[in-house]
């Protein structure tokens, strides 16, 4: 599928829609750190997946749920760890991340590009659309 619309990694960044969608999480998720894109895969799709920093104690601790096993191990190494579902990193069910923490953000995400407050030509271009990508706990 050719990609609409193609971006490079700076005009993604000073993107308004971005600007707004990065502030807007991190202010409904105080756990989440940064929001960031993969530069190499801006436009690989027509969907823009963003990485989240979160800090893993506070997320943990905010939905009452330990860490799986294998993540404490990288964690407490200082590894870090990335999932790309909460359900990889935090013990619970596909279903219970996606219900609790990744569709309501997604959700967020979406009413923001249709919000009559954004004007047109200060949204993502044509096509193209944000999605949670990745829950990124940083090396320590």
């Amino acid at each position: 599928m050719a990609v609409r619309n193609v971006m490079t990694p700076d005009e993604l960044r000073n993107n308004y829609e971005f600007k707004v969608v990065r502030k807007a999480l991190m202010n409904e998720n105080k756990w989440i750190k940064d929001v960031v894109i993969n530069d190499d895969e801006v436009n690989l799709y027509n969907v823009i997946f963003l990485e989240l920093i979160v800090d893993p104690i506070q997320m943990a601790n905010e939905y009452e749920r330990p860490f799986l096993p294998w993540v404490t191990k990288d964690l407490d190494s200082g590894k870090g760890y990335r999932a790309t579902y909460p359900s990889l990193l935090l013990d619970m069910t596909y279903e219970d991340g996606d219900n609790l923490i990744t569709s309501p953000m997604n959700q967020m995400m979406e009413e923001i590009h249709r919000s009559p407050a954004l004007p047109v030509e200060l949204r993502l271009p044509e096509g193209r659309a944000f999605h949670i990508g990745a829950f990124i706990a940083p090396e320590q």
